[in-house]
């Protein structure tokens, strides 16, 4: 994928809280300012000719379930999969991406 990126959303997964996004993932929304969403349905609103990324954050007991849906329902859709079960390593991870500009976990492009 090249870098450029015209849908980014953060995708919280059943059983995820606000919680999650206000302890864990502020700063990276101040960042990359990606749509934020506990709906799947919303990403098929995206044109098909452009590049979508979604960011899912989910616990160990989801994980599976969200894997599936993207790929069975987004086969072209950049799976940007956070798997954990505690915000404190959530919030660990979105900082650095944040605070390294890695909006994906890796520079753009790679």
């Amino acid at each position: 994928m090249g870098t450029a990126v015209q849908y980014h959303f953060l995708y919280f997964a059943p059983g995820i809280g606000a919680r999650w996004f206000f302890e864990g993932a502020q700063r990276y929304w101040q960042t990359f300012r990606p749509i934020v969403t506990y709906d799947l349905n919303l990403i098929e609103y995206t044109p098909a000719d452009e590049s979508v990324v979604v960011t899912t954050i989910a616990r160990s007991d989801t994980a599976d379930f969200v894997r599936e849906e993207m790929q069975k329902r987004f086969p072209s859709v950049r799976h940007d999969a956070l798997v954990y079960d505690y915000v404190n390593y959530v919030l660990l991870t979105l900082e650095a991406r944040a605070e390294q500009n890695h909006p994906f976990g890796r520079p753009l492009g790679q």
